[in-house]
């Protein structure tokens, strides 16, 4: 949920102790089971996961936050809300670079795409009011997608750079089998139709 680098948390984070695995394993089930919807306040584990954002303050060079975690990141530090879609975010998207002399993003293209997986968002505007904050790449389709601090120390990720090329397709498939309506992800399968899609394609064929 929440990366924090260098990886240097204390041990009562670092999964070594007995029982850890377990408290890791919960906070992810809450994440599958539906707490994406609730207000942070009442997830379970916000007291813990702010804990940990709290420590960050003192404790590392930098805090990177991807997805849910991003979201909940740049509410938490900045009171930026969070904003429930019509549909899932869901799909690869063309994004752009909005300031190139930033090193977070050298080597990057002008225009390059990522993956997105969401059914929430923060808005730009929001973020604008927020002098601390610059949104550093963004989406005509999918919105913001990083956002960091001026000096680098949080960075704040709402799509998924680390997916594999098959993730989007796993998720897809997983809701389909559950007997979820999922949104198929746009720009994501080019060789098919997605009325062929639904009918026919199973995961082994794609």
């Amino acid at each position: 949920v929440l990366s924090v680098y260098p990886m240097s948390l204390s041990p009562v984070w670092n999964g070594t102790i007995p029982g850890h695995r377990d408290q890791y394993e919960r906070m992810a089930q809450s994440i599958l089971n539906g707490h994406l919807y609730l207000e942070y306040e009442d997830v379970d584990y916000w007291g813990e996961l702010t804990r940990i954002m709290d420590w960050s303050k003192t404790h590392v060079t930098s805090t990177l936050h991807i997805c849910w975690a991003a979201l909940a990141g740049l509410y938490y530090h900045y009171g930026v809300p969070k904003h429930p879609l019509k549909e899932k975010c869901s799909g690869v998207f063309k994004h752009k670079v909005n300031r190139r002399t930033a090193k977070l993003v050298r080597g990057f293209d002008n225009e390059f795409y990522a993956p997105h997986s969401r059914f929430q968002e923060v808005r730009a505007e929001k973020i604008k009011k927020v002098k601390e904050l610059e949104i550093l790449c963004d989406s005509k389709e999918a919105g913001v997608y990083i956002v960091f601090t001026k000096g680098g120390r949080r960075i704040f990720v709402t799509g998924h750079a680390e997916y594999d090329a098959t993730t989007l397709r796993d998720e897809y498939f997983r809701d389909l089998d559950k007997g979820k309506n999922p949104i198929i992800p746009k720009h994501y399968f080019p060789t098919v139709s997605y009325t062929h899609l639904r009918a026919h394609e199973t995961p082994e064929h794609l």
